[in-house]
This record gives structure tokens, C-alpha cells and sequence, in this order.
């Protein structure tokens, strides 16, 4: 603490993960005598690992303000887990003196996994699933795996508790899933299970599920609920498929009786954002007959992208036979003022349309402001409409004497990840006095993010053996801020396979993933020969951007590799007939199955000296 000035920083210790976000307040008050312009630093921490919206800030005597200081170290900064302590430095302009805040903050390891299951549905009262768990760090790594449903109407059995994986390795195991007794009756049902990947020491020791109050029988570390199917623990991967309990006796009719009928379940209805400017609803719905969402029609289980202009109430209703339910979600966007202007002061905006890429170089515009008042005043500079972490202001506030005037600079760089999407963003700059805050300007301004086409194509499984065909699926990974539409076609060099797709354009919109199933046929499907493989190339062609290609193989494997094995075959069989037959052929020649069963030495005595007579 200095006599000029005094900064407090809340939290005081913060701990994150490569990848994370996170915010530190830090209240600086001026306790000098006159007008001072504040300037924050930080010293001791890489500067690729925060961001300061606001670097310096205009106080009068015994005035206060409070700065925001963002932390996100990137994920590059994995290898450098541990504690990275800082300081924050405010500076005055008036007189050499600087206020020290320390910071404690700590760099957690982070679980850099990717975690994928096949297939994601069996039909039957048991089935068996290939996980595979993909380390694309450098960093080896080392995950327990566990699998759960709400309801807890499985039994689970791993091959592999544990997995190693190196970087940039895979690593594979199998899990058998069977219908608990409980679960056994009944017509056919979808029951879906999670299955996890956590660190070795992950999981929650407490005696109840905070979620829903089970108590957990005997001790030990529970990683998910079994009663609810919630996770209780940090830093877990999932994947999830499905058990479709087929009916215990096929081809009864199902009888309804409406005042029987059950009543329909919404089991979740989220609104989700990454902007507070575009939602996306998610909802699952059981035991329906229709559902409405703001009264259009929708699936049992979907999801859909809103971009509300104001607070909104989305209305989920659910029917079955007469009986509904009905669930609501609001969301609230960031709005902005319109504009406006004010006798004390006179703002302007240049230019007032800014275009940027995401994650890219940042685009600056100018805020000029007038005090056009008759007395000194200080002005605060605010922006409506874009997230925070998206620009930093050069000065959150300007202290001007009348008829001066001084710029403030916005520098827009909004962030390339997931819920952030091309197009025009509005904002609007909202200018206040501090002596009078209802006197403002509000000027208003575009930022468009421009398109950026990004995507990853995958082709799962790489090898596969068939006789008569073999399934793939092709994964469309939308990494970038464009919504795209892409055609997939496939080929091999041989021209020796026949390619069916499901859809030949997939609709894939940014930040998310769509899979296109794939069924491959050979040509030619010999019934004796050697193994035969093809080798596939599967070609990716996006509306805008470069076109992507995987390669794949295919072996076609013939029932007999040659004729000398169908003929050892053959001759195995015959030479068994021959042996079947002599059999049958003695126990009627030594009297027949009740003489042998009788009397074994009588048979053996006919047998033996031909003195039995058959009936013919």
C-alpha cells in the first residue's frame, strides 16, 4: 500500500487448467489529493496468459474503480503445470509511486483425452463395446475407466480398469454389458449408459450424492452417482451409447387403454451459450406422442440454435394421449442502448464498422470524446452487446476539463473457440458522467467476424474384414466459426468396391461434428480364394475451403483360401458319414439299440458271429 494509491485483488489465489478462463478483480482506490491517471501492469507472468481489458483508469481524490484481469493460459502451456506467482502493478502518472497486489496462481494438469466408444447402440439383453481412449498431447497419460446409468439398471465389465497412453498414442478396451435382473422384463426399451475416463485419483469420498441426496453404500471414492447418473467428479471424459432391451416375447399386441397410459417425461430441456448472443436448446423427451417447442413440432430428443433480441421464454410441451407436461427456459441476451446523444459531452465512433478474424489480428476503433460542459467531469466508457473477453479499452475512463477532448481505443480480437460464430456482431459505446449519470451518449458500431472454413475429416474404423460388406463411419469435425455443407464421395484405386451412403451432403455447423455412415461391397465376392485387399479414399468437398481426403482399407476375406482346403473339408465330412453310418450300421447288425442297452453281451455275441436276423 502506498499513500497514493491502494489496490485489493480478489481472489488473492487462483488455480486452472491449460485451456481454462479466469477472472481476478482488482479494486484500485485513489487516496491522493488531486486527479490522477492509474496505469495497471502485471510483472512475472507470461503475456500470452492474460489479458487486461482496461490498462489505466482516471480517479478523482477518494475515488474508486474496479479492473478486470482475464487468465487463460493456452493449452501449449500444459508442460509448465505447477505453481506461476505474479504481481500487480498500478502506477500513477502524477508521482513515481506503485502499488503491489500479489497473486497466487497455479497451473493444474489437465486430462488431454479423447474418448470414443463402438457401437453407440446394441439391441439385445447383453452386448459388447470398444472403447478407445486417443492421448493427442505429448504428455503420456494414464486414465481409470468406469461406466453408469441413471436408474443403475446395467452390470458392467471391463477387460481393462486402467489404460496408459502415451502421447499421441491410442489405447483400447472392452466393456460387457448386460440387463440387471430389475431390468429384465418389459417391452423394448433404450436404456443409455455413460461410459468414463478420469484421472487414477479422481472421484468424491462424501456419504450422499449432493444432487440427489442417495447415500452410497460402503466407502471408498464414487466418481458418478448410481441413482441419478450424475458425475461428482472434475476433469472426466465421456462417451455415450445404447442398450435397446428388445421385448421378453416377440409379436404380442400391445394393448392401450388410455386412462392407463403413462404420463410423458421431459428428462431435460437446457438453453446453453458461449456469447450470450446465440443459445442453443437442447431437450430429451420420453413417453411422448408429440412435442411442441413455441408450438412447431420436434423430435423426442434435438437440439436447435436461437438468436433471440431480447429476454425470451421457450415453452417445451410434451403430450401423450390427453396427458401433458410442460417445461419453460429464459434466456437472456446481451442487449444494447440505442443511439443517443447528451449536451454535456459529444462522442463519435471510427470507423463504426470493424471486420476481424477469430483468434487472428485484432481490429482497433476510436471512441473521440468532447466535455462539452462548463465544468471538469470525468467520463466512463462502457460497451453493450460483445462479450468482455472479446476487446480491451485503453481506458475505462477519461477525466477531461470543459471543451477538452481525448480518444479512447476498443481493440476487437474475439477468441477462436467453440459458441463463437461468423457474422455481424452490433455493440454500442455508452459514454456517462460520473457527476450526473443520467446524462450519457451512446454511439453504436458493427463487428463482423469474418468466415474462416475449418475442418477435420475421420474415417472410422481404418481397417476393416468382410466377406460380404463392411460398415464405416465418416466424421465430419467442424473446427471452425462457418457453418458448412459438405459432399463425401469415396473410391479405390482398383475400381473394385461399391460405395453406399446414407446422405452424400451433411449440413455441419461450426463447432460441431456430424457422422456420415458408410457401407462398402466388393464387387466381386468370391466364395474360394486368397484375401484380397482394397485400399480407400475417402474425399471431403466443403462449400467454402479446401477439400480434405482419408485413406482407409478394406480386406475381403473368402469363406475357403483354395479349393485343396474346401476339398480336406469335403473330405472330413465324408469320412465322418462313413463313420456315423458304420456305427448306426453295427448297433442294427448287433440287435438294434434296446439289445445294446439290454443285454451288451448278447449284442456283442450277435455282432460278432452275424447270428442276429433283421426285421427286413
Amino acid at each position: 500500500m502506498t499513500k497514493r494509491i491502494e489496490v485489493i485483488v480478489e481472489p488473492a489465489s487462483v488455480s486452472l487448467k491449460a485451456g481454462e478462463t479466469a477472472e481476478i478483480i482488482a479494486k484500485v482506490r485513489n487516496t491522493g489529493q488531486t486527479i490522477d491517471q492509474l496505469v495497471v501492469g502485471i510483472e512475472g507472468l507470461d503475456e500470452a496468459w492474460y489479458t487486461v481489458p482496461v490498462t489505466s483508469v482516471a480517479l478523482f481524490p477518494n475515488d474508486q474503480d474496479t479492473l478486470r484481469i482475464m487468465l487463460h493460459p493456452p493449452r501449449e502451456a500444459e508442460d509448465r503445470t505447477g505453481p506461476h506467482p505474479f504481481r500487480i502493478l498500478v502506477r500513477s502518472h502524477e508521482s513515481p509511486e506503485v502499488a503491489v497486489a500479489e497473486v497466487a496462481f497455479e497451473i493444474k494438469r489437465r486430462l488431454e483425452i479423447v474418448l470414443g466408444i463402438s457401437p453407440d447402440e446394441i439391441k439385445g439383453r447383453k452386448g459388447s463395446y470398444q472403447v478407445t481412449v486417443t492421448n493427442p498431447s505429448n504428455a503420456d497419460s494414464r486414465v481409470k475407466l468406469s461406466a453408469f446409468d441413471g436408474g443403475n439398471r446395467l452390470r458392467y465389465r471391463f477387460n481393462l480398469s486402467q489404460l496408459a497412453v502415451g502421447g499421441g498414442a491410442s489405447a483400447g478396451a472392452t466393456v460387457q454389458v448386460r440387463l440387471r435382473w430389475r431390468a429384465w422384463l418389459g417391452g423394448e426399451k433404450e436404456i443409455p449408459f455413460l461410459v468414463a475416463a478420469a484421472p487414477p485419483d479422481a472421484g468424491t469420498d462424501a456419504l450422499f450424492c449432493p444432487y440427489c441426496g442417495h447415500r452410497f453404500k460402503g466407502g471408498g471414492v464414487h466418481l458418478s452417482c448410481p441413482h441419478c447418473g450424475k458425475i461428482l467428479a472434475e476433469n472426466v471424459r465421456t462417451a455415450e451409447a445404447r442398450l435397446v432391451r428388445p421385448p421378453l416375447i416377440k409379436g404380442l399386441p400391445k394393448i392401450r387403454i388410455p386412462w392407463f397410459s403413462a404420463m410423458p417425461r421431459i428428462e431435460s430441456f437446457t438453453a446453453t451459450t458461449a456469447n450470450k448472443i446465440e443459445f442453443t436448446l437442447k431437450w430429451s423427451v420420453k413417453r411422448t406422442g408429440e412435442g411442441r417447442l413455441n408450438g412447431e413440432k420436434v423430435p423426442d430428443r434435438g437440439e436447435t440454435a436461437v438468436h433471440p433480441r431480447g429476454p425470451t421464454t421457450y415453452t417445451l410441451v410434451a403430450t401423450n394421449r390427453g396427458k401433458s407436461v410442460t417445461q419453460t427456459v429464459e434466456v437472456r441476451p446481451l442487449t444494447i442502448s440505442e443511439p443517443r446523444t447528451c449536451e454535456r459531452l459529444r462522442v463519435s465512433l471510427s470507423p463504426e464498422k470493424v471486420e476481424a478474424y477469430a483468434g487472428n489480428v485484432p481490429a482497433t476503433v476510436t471512441v473521440q470524446i468532447q466535455n462539452i460542459g462548463t465544468i471538469v467531469d470525468k467520463f466512463i466508457v462502457e460497451i453493450e452487446g460483445i462479450d468482455g473477453s472479446w476487446y480491451k479499452r485503453s481506458a475505462s475512463s477519461l477525466g477531461l476539463m470543459p471543451q477538452a477532448s481525448d480518444q479512447v481505443q476498443i481493440t476487437f480480437q474475439p477468441p477462436k473457440k467453440e459458441g463463437v460464430r461468423s457474422g455481424e456482431y452490433p455493440f454500442a459505446v455508452v459514454v456517462r458522467s460520473e457527476s450526473n449519470p443520467g446524462e450519457s451518449a451512446v454511439v453504436t458500431g458493427r463487428l463482423e467476424i469474418l468466415p474462416a472454413p475449418e475442418f477435420k475429416l475421420q474415417l472410422r474404423p481404418v481397417r476393416a474384414t468382410c466377406r460380404k460388406k463392411a460398415a464405416y463411419r465418416i466424421g465430419l469435425v467442424n473446427t471452425g466459426v462457418s457453418d458448412l455443407v459438405i459432399k463425401v464421395d469415396a473410391s479405390d484405386m482398383e475400381e473394385g468396391c461399391r460405395f453406399q451412403f446414407k446422405e452424400k451432403e451433411a449440413a455441419v455447423p461450426a463447432w460441431r461434428t456430424v457422422e456420415v455412415p458408410m457401407v462398402v461391397r466388393p464387387k466381386r465376392r468370391s466364395f474360394i480364394g486368397e484375401k484380397k485387399r482394397f485400399d480407400l479414399m475417402v474425399n471431403a468437398t466443403p462449400n467454402q475451403g479446401v477439400p480434405l481426403t482419408a485413406s482407409g482399407e478394406l480386406t475381403h476375406a473368402p469363406l475357403f483360401r483354395s479349393w485343396r482346403q474346401l476339398f480336406r473339408v469335403l473330405s472330413r465330412l465324408i469320412l465322418l458319414t462313413i463313420i456315423i453310418v458304420g456305427i448306426i450300421k453295427a448297433i442294427h447288425w448287433g440287435g438294434g439299440w434296446d439289445q445294446l442297452t439290454d443285454d451288451p453281451v448278447q449284442w456283442w455275441r450277435h455282432l460278432r458271429h452275424g447270428t442276429y436276423v433283421p426285421w427286413w
